[in-house]
């Protein structure tokens, strides 16, 4: 449908009425036809016109690598294959989910390349390893880089009202949302440091992890 001209008429019997239509261009014949306003779906003049543009179409190659069948493409979005089960054999088959001891079809387009039961945790990981390493990858009070024993703390102790807040606020995507909008309010702690500073009331303590260490130094160079 092409748009020609806009048409106002005021009625003759109420002087306050204005009807306003659209002259258009039907895309099958060519001809000008009028369109009210609220037929905004219509692009036909007529109703010949528009069981004509059904029938319309061209020959077009089937998109499946497999298959290659030239068969007759009507006016569709949808239409780059013969059938669905070309469909499902060029977007599913031969795509596997990337999970240990999983067999499941996945599509060949997924970005991910899990499927739906996996594909929660592998975005765990992938946002808590974007997190980790925005926030140093290292515990900041006492250098510790085991990601085993490294976990996120709030700056201002107030991952309580947060977590009230938003019932699923430890997640890893909600979590690396709030530190890009606020930076500096996370940071990395291992356990023992992180048990510290709640133990410390919410103020960092450094603890000297090698005390043990040199002194058992000591007791073999005094020995």
């Amino acid at each position: 449908m092409t748009f020609i001209r806009k048409k106002t008429v005021q009625s003759e019997r109420h002087r306050t009425l204005t009807i306003t239509s659209y002259i258009c261009k039907c895309d099958t014949c060519g001809e000008e036809f009028e369109r009210k306003q609220n037929k905004s779906k219509k692009h036909y003049c007529s109703d010949k016109c528009y069981f004509e543009s059904l029938k319309r179409g061209y020959e077009q190659i089937c998109a499946n690598p497999s298959c290659n069948k030239v068969y007759y493409h009507r006016l569709s979005p949808l239409s780059k294959y013969c059938c669905r089960q070309c469909y499902h054999e060029d977007r599913y088959l031969g795509a596997i989910c990337n999970h240990n001891e999983c067999d499941t079809p996945v599509s060949k387009l997924s970005k991910s390349g899990y499927c739906l039961k996996h594909r929660g945790p592998a975005d765990y990981q992938k946002h808590k390893a974007i997190l980790y390493k925005e926030l140093g990858d290292k515990c900041v009070c006492c250098g510790e880089r085991d990601l085993m024993f490294l976990t996120v703390d709030h700056v201002n102790n107030d991952g309580g009202k947060l977590r009230k807040q938003k019932s699923a606020h430890t997640k890893p995507h909600l979590m690396l949302k709030l530190h890009r909008e606020n930076p500096g309010s996370l940071q990395l702690l291992c356990m023992n440091c992180n048990h510290a500073k709640h133990r410390n009331g919410g103020k960092l303590y450094r603890p000297n992890k090698f005390i043990r260490r040199s002194n058992q130094t000591e007791r073999k160079v005094a020995a």
